[in-house]
């Protein structure tokens, strides 16, 4: 009974950093993903990125799902031949928000 104990004991310790290193490691929630990255996303992640984005991110939950893709277009415009560009910066350019 002992061992499943501290096995539990040692599991709920380790969650916070657990979760901390999961969340540090995702690009798109730490901000740090590349053009290159958003281009090969399919439209749906390429719009979950970008509500990562902000102030940018803000707006796409209210925006229509036809307005919202031609966003994601005209970011993967602005990354076109950059792929090592930071997509905050992409998207802000594309966008406006600068």
């Amino acid at each position: 009974m002992r061992r499943p104990l501290l096995t539990l004991a040692l599991v709920v310790a380790a969650g916070p950093a657990l979760s901390q290193n999961v969340i540090g490691e995702n690009p798109v929630l730490a901000g740090t993903t590349t053009c290159g990255a958003f281009v090969r996303m399919d439209t749906p992640a390429q719009l979950e990125a970008l509500e990562a984005v902000e102030p940018i991110g803000d707006g796409l939950g209210t925006a229509s799902p036809a307005l919202a893709e031609q966003w994601a277009a005209e970011v993967t415009a602005a990354c076109a031949g950059q792929p090592d560009r930071r997509l905050e910066d992409a998207a802000r350019q594309a966008l406006g928000a600068d």
